[in-house]
């Protein structure tokens, strides 16, 4: 029987905030030390979720560091993390800065509701870091199936456009029996455009 991800953690506050210059953005692309994925992101359907996903890239939104607790901003979030869930049936899961799935941004987020459905792979969405709907942070998924028992439950964002092949190879890495990757795939950085 397939495992079901655990998209869980822990954490408190909230505050959203993102430019108009934010809003325009429709694609992001993620270097990975197996190559590139670009993904089309959803900011009509899920404007919280990729105003913050795409402050975190760029370095526009304010986080706390993960060891320190200090405020950062001017500086990318999502910079050499390691992929800390893999599987084919599943999907391939980073932004936990600690790269366990207990890591956060600093604060947490609503879970969007839309009406966008698990009914295809390739999906893009935010993982709840402790399970309930007001703890979107950093983390995110990209499906490597249809996952229909996730619908409404998870804030779907965007859509991988190109790099199937490498969303794929991610998650047929071999891995532990918490789907960690035995050697690390690295999410090197997210540059993000129109």
């Amino acid at each position: 029987m397939i495992k079901r991800f655990l998209f869980v953690s822990f954490l408190i506050f909230s505050f959203p905030a993102h430019s108009d210059d934010e809003a325009n953005v429709s694609f992001a692309t993620l270097e990975t030390s197996m190559g590139n994925i670009r993904i089309r992101l959803f900011s009509d359907k899920a404007p919280e979720a990729v105003q913050n996903f795409i402050g975190l890239a760029t370095g526009t939104k304010s986080f706390r560091d993960a060891n320190t607790g200090k405020k950062v901003k001017g500086t990318p979030f999502y910079k050499n993390m390691i992929f800390h869930k893999v599987h084919p049936q599943l999907g391939i899961q980073t932004g936990c800065p600690w790269g366990n799935g207990k890591g956060w941004p600093g604060y947490t987020l609503p879970n969007e509701k839309n009406d966008l459905t698990f009914d295809r792979p390739y999906l893009v969405f935010m993982a709840k870091i402790r399970g309930d709907d007001n703890s979107i942070g950093s983390q995110f998924v990209i499906s490597t199936r249809p996952l229909p028992y996730l619908n409404k439950e998870y804030t779907v964002m965007g859509a991988v456009e190109q790099g199937f092949e490498i969303v794929d190879q991610i998650s047929r890495v071999p891995a532990d029996t918490i789907m960690r990757p035995l050697e690390p795939v690295i999410l090197k950085a997210i540059t993000v455009g129109s």
